[in-house]
């Protein structure tokens, strides 16, 4: 038997990078002679990571209307026609429904909007908690699967099937990802979980928004950090730190704060970077990614210096000086705003400088965010005897 190992190699990359499934589907399909593959992911106890990948892509917004269409009736067939058969061995919906010469409404609608009749099902999982299937669809008048297709499509559902067995805590932690991230987009803070390429795999909408700028930082078509202009350097090490936090033991790692400098001048972009191993206890599905933190200080919260003014002891004027300067404001501004002179503000801030052992204000606003802390201030206990 002739074996597609380009094929089984796109399988698993899709266990670390979701939207891989759509090459291995379509190399699945045409393997076949089939107009296009599915695969439908059920999972009965968090029903939010379910969901289907298909190929080919250009038929993706009729799927979506298929799916809304008869989307829980599609589930039912599609589980029916995979318990009734053993795991990796496929049947027709036809034989299964035992239609006879009929067809389902959903057929009826596949043939007319996307060109598509025969359809074929094969189980891929065996637990009881979720139900994962593949299917091959094939286009009007065509005669359908072979005898052949039969005995060797089981060779690469069995590599599927472990593909999703490796993702599935993944997913499951992506969900919850989804739900904090919502909360994170209301306090301006990007966050995304990055492969030790920097393939960017999840990310809130703020994070989106800062990429879609293009100043500085942005994702190019498949969806890797890029770097330009200022940002290139600092860039550069943010690399680096993830391979390093990919390689050994992760636990522990250091956390790595970045400055990435904006090519149209604006206040630059503060980021953090530190190990997904370090959130999470010990989840395998963590393995060499990591969590990176962008914030685009212009916006929203102000960086905080409490936790600099209380390790540094600087004073109450040098402690408002330093908050003005981390979060953009000129020599000019800061002066303007204290109502004091420019000479003194440049003193003020070459005191807090050397204080904080900064050498610019990039420096600075770097120390500042590692020790943006929730310094209170310690309350006075009052003598037993007084």
């Amino acid at each position: 038997m002739d074996i597609d190992h380009t094929l089984i190699s796109e399988i698993y990359r899709s266990a670390s990078l979701e939207p891989a499934f759509v090459p291995a589907l379509a190399r699945f399909a045409s393997r076949y002679e089939a107009a296009g593959s599915s695969l439908l992911i059920n999972d009965v106890v968090e029903p939010v990571v379910s969901r289907i990948h298909f190929s080919p892509l250009d038929i993706a917004e009729k799927v979506a209307e298929f799916m809304r269409l008869f989307g829980q009736d599609e589930q039912k067939v599609v589980r029916k026609v995979g318990a009734m058969n053993e795991r990796f061995l496929f049947m027709s919906e036809a034989d299964a429904l035992e239609l006879g010469d009929d067809i389902s409404a959903g057929t009826a609608w596949s043939r007319e909007h996307m060109g598509l009749d025969k359809r074929y099902a094969a189980r891929l999982s065996v637990t009881p908690l979720w139900f994962d299937s593949i299917t091959l669809n094939y286009a009007v008048n065509h005669p359908g699967i072979s005898a052949w297709a039969k005995k060797d499509a089981p060779v690469y559902m069995q590599h599927f099937a472990a593909a999703l067995d490796m993702m599935r805590p993944f997913r499951l932690l992506q969900a919850r990802f989804k739900a904090v991230s919502a909360a994170l987009d209301r306090m301006t803070l990007g966050v995304a979980v990055v492969a030790r390429d920097g393939t960017v795999v999840h990310h809130n909408r703020r994070f989106g928004d800062l990429v879609d700028q293009r100043d500085g930082v942005a994702l190019d078509a498949s969806r890797q950090l890029r770097f330009f202009g200022a940002a290139r350097q600092q860039g550069s090490r943010l690399m680096t730190q993830l391979q390093s936090f990919a390689g050994g033991d992760r636990r522990g790692a250091d956390r790595a704060h970045f400055v990435f400098e904006r090519p149209s001048g604006r206040m630059a972009y503060v980021a953090s970077l530190c190990p997904l191993a370090e959130l999470m206890d010990d989840d395998p599905a963590t393995a060499e990614m990591a969590v990176l933190v962008i914030k685009d200080v212009s916006l929203g919260d102000p960086i905080e210096v409490d936790g600099l003014a209380s390790i540094f002891a600087l004073t109450e004027a040098e402690a408002e000086v330093s908050r003005l300067l981390v979060n953009g404001a000129s020599v000019k501004d800061i002066a303007a705003q204290r109502d004091v002179s420019v000479g003194s503000t440049r003193n003020q801030i070459s005191s807090v400088l050397e204080k904080t052992a900064s050498k610019s204000q990039t420096h600075l606003i770097r120390t500042a965010m590692k020790v943006d802390l929730p310094v209170e201030p310690v309350p006075e206990v009052p003598d037993e005897d007084s």
